[in-house]
């Protein structure tokens, strides 16, 4: 595969969110819409697939059925900077970063991972007493997505 212009991001506005869809770039459009099929598909790193319908509006190209509910299962929000990468077939790999310019840890699966906690003992004894993770602003576990294959779509 040509490695002209696989990556386009987008930042997350007001707009995009009301609209329900998402435009894909004029450039990346013009080197690969003729590759792309009526569907297309995001390979999310949580490991699950979201299927997302292309909308084709004069020479413009949009994610529409289906990107409501990748924005959902992802937790995105305003001022999210999301990332895809073009890997042939319609497929795109996907990444979100937050608001502080990191990319967002989703656990595999639906399976939440207990990596960077506190894991010392408290001096206090008190069995009532027990230590919470960081508030992040993002559910602790993200929705269950079934594993896929290629034919999903």
């Amino acid at each position: 595969m040509d490695l002209e212009a696989t990556r386009f991001f987008k930042v997350i506005f007001p707009s995009i969110t009301s609209l329900h869809k998402l435009k894909i770039p004029n450039k990346f459009v013009k080197i690969y819409g003729h590759q792309l099929s009526n569907v297309v598909r995001l390979n999310g790193s949580i490991g699950a697939l979201w299927c997302v319908r292309l909308e084709k509006v004069e020479e413009s190209l949009w994610f529409n059925d289906g990107w409501e509910k990748f924005l959902e299962d992802h937790s995105v929000r305003f001022g999210y900077f999301l990332l895809f990468k073009y890997t042939g077939n319609s497929n795109f790999n996907e990444h979100v970063f937050d608001l502080t310019a990191t990319e967002v840890y989703y656990p595999p699966n639906g399976k939440r991972k207990f990596e960077g906690t506190n894991t010392q003992k408290n001096s206090i004894s008190d069995d009532s007493v027990r230590s919470l993770d960081p508030f992040t602003g993002k559910p602790l576990i993200p929705p269950i997505m079934e594993e896929h294959s290629d034919d999903d779509c």
